[in-house]
């Protein structure tokens, strides 16, 4: 975050002192104690708990979609997330370990879990949300890699925020400001200018260009040999000669052997180097991609009426996408593309009658019909919905819930035909009902990244044709994918951050050879 930026806090700082986030900052100043919880009953405990989720912890919406399966998922194991949920009050309290046990507790996820911590200590938890991700990116810090690896990127740059503004007094108000940036229309309007600025003074000096790692070793290896000749203990050598060949320089001697591990387990842990076992059941679904059955009330499917199935990225996949992001960051258009955003098809009426499409471009919106459902937070809060919802057909249901579980940084294609696209944007903003509207009352915020543009996404979409359903994910169609897309029509110069080499390891890839 460079000096300019000082304009974003100072207007960050106005803002604060007259919304919600400062009138809540100590909304639970004694619920939220070790000697509160302990005393509560179960019934109590479960019902606190169930509150607090479903009101985001003051600090989030949205707790309501899922707060249902969470009191369900704690009244079925009360005594083992009792024990969880008491956990950070421990002096020897495993933040890691416990980050990386959130994910049993259905719908107590990373934004609730950490809005919980940061709610017991705000000057000792961060919170990991979108926001608080998309926030961190577009102020110029690396946030990657699984939970508590994102967690620690967040708390080591909102900590490097707060020693540079000391009006950031602990990490609540650092989340206030991720909100601020991302969720409000002037901090959006500041940041943008700010980009803007950066980028006409990249114009000015010429495109940058690609700075590419010169790597003087074959990218592709097969170590052959009987077990116990060397094979696996070589492959930390050449996995970082061609990853980082300079740190590899330094640390190739033998005496340095424990150096160059260390840095070996840091690109694997940031997931710069992965391997893999071709074990007899490995397959193409683990390997490239695979169908993943999703069931009723698992995330992804919370409101469904039966399963579904995913696509899923297997390891090549996905170390491929790490790697074609790294590749398109850095343009302060695509800086609003998350490598966690998911990309839907959305249709915004009919083509015949566009007036209601403009009206999305014009306010920065998508809006969807069958509004005499009346709210969905309202309906989806009911058991089986009203009679209306009941009637609609699959399709129908489907798409009103992809369109209401829609989550900030997601990405909408606003479809023109069955072949091409006329606008790219990003959810900014929680869903609406909005009753003043005649027709099409389901809304989302959105930023356009491009509007108003046709293309065509044919190829892109495995030379598929988009569908008949108002809303629903595209999984043939990456973040990274949108990220070109939009540089590739926006006409903004692009940006290309420095390189990195990533490296698949392959073991037992032919009867005991490493690749």
């Amino acid at each position: 975050m460079n000096q300019d930026h000082k304009t974003l806090v100072d207007a960050f700082l106005r803002w604060y002192k007259t919304d919600p986030h400062h009138e809540n900052r100590d909304f639970y100043p004694t619920l939220i104690t070790s000697e509160y919880l302990v005393g509560l009953t179960k019934d109590e405990f479960v019902k606190f708990f169930f509150q607090f989720v479903k009101e985001g912890g003051k600090v989030q919406s949205g707790g309501h979609r899922g707060a249902r399966n969470f009191l369900v998922a704690i009244e079925q194991d009360f005594a083992n997330f009792r024990r969880f949920a008491l956990e950070p009050y421990s002096q020897t309290f495993d933040l890691d370990n416990w980050l990386n046990n959130v994910g049993q507790f259905k719908n107590f996820g990373q934004g609730a879990s950490t809005i919980y911590l940061n709610r017991i200590n705000k000057n000792r938890f961060v919170i990991v949300n979108n926001k608080s991700i998309n926030a961190m990116r577009s102020l110029g810090y690396e946030i990657k890699g699984d939970f508590a690896q994102i967690y620690h990127s967040i708390e080591k740059a909102q900590n490097d925020l707060i020693s540079k503004y000391s009006e950031l007094e602990d990490f609540y108000m650092a989340d206030a400001l991720t909100h601020f940036l991302i969720g409000t229309d002037d901090g959006k309007k500041i940041f943008e200018k700010l980009e803007k600025m950066k980028t006409l003074e990249n114009n000015r000096t010429g495109e940058k260009k690609e700075k590419k790692i010169e790597i003087d070793h074959p990218k592709n290896l097969i170590l052959y040999g009987p077990p116990g000749t060397g094979k696996t203990y070589r492959t930390i050598g050449h996995a970082m000669q061609i990853a980082e060949p300079d740190v590899y320089e330094r640390f190739k001697n033998e005496t340095d052997r424990d150096k160059l591990v260390e840095e070996f387990n840091r690109l694997r842990k940031n997931k710069q180097i992965e391997f893999v076992t071709f074990h007899q059941s490995f397959g193409y679904e683990e390997f490239v991609e695979g169908i993943k059955p999703i069931p009723i009330g698992e995330t992804g499917n919370e409101d469904g009426e039966e399963m579904i199935y995913k696509v899923s990225d297997g390891i090549f996949k996905r170390i491929c996408g790490e790697a074609e992001i790294g590749e398109l960051q850095g343009s302060s258009v695509t800086s609003q593309i998350s490598p966690e955003s998911r990309v839907f098809k959305v249709s915004l009426k009919g083509e015949r009658n566009k007036a209601t499409k403009q009206q999305c471009f014009e306010k920065n919106e998508i809006r969807i019909g069958w509004e005499k459902t009346g709210s969905l937070e309202e309906l989806f809060e009911q058991q089986d919905g009203n009679e209306y919802y009941q009637n609609l057909g699959k399709n129908d249901k489907n798409s009103l819930s992809y369109f209401y579980n829609m989550e900030e940084g997601d990405i909408a294609l606003i479809f023109k035909d069955t072949k091409t696209i006329d606008a790219i944007g990003v959810i900014t903003g929680d869903y609406t009902f909005d009753e003043t509207l005649s027709e099409y009352n389901h809304v989302r915020k959105v930023k356009w990244l491009l509007k108003g543009k046709d293309i065509s996404i044919y190829e892109l979409n495995g030379n598929t044709n988009l569908t008949l359903p108002t809303v629903y994910q595209l999984s043939r169609i990456t973040p990274a994918m949108v990220s070109k897309l939009v540089q590739e029509n926006s006409g903004e110069a692009k940006i290309v951050k420095e390189s990195k080499n990533y490296v698949l390891i392959i073991d037992e890839i032919n009867r005991g050879n490493i690749f």
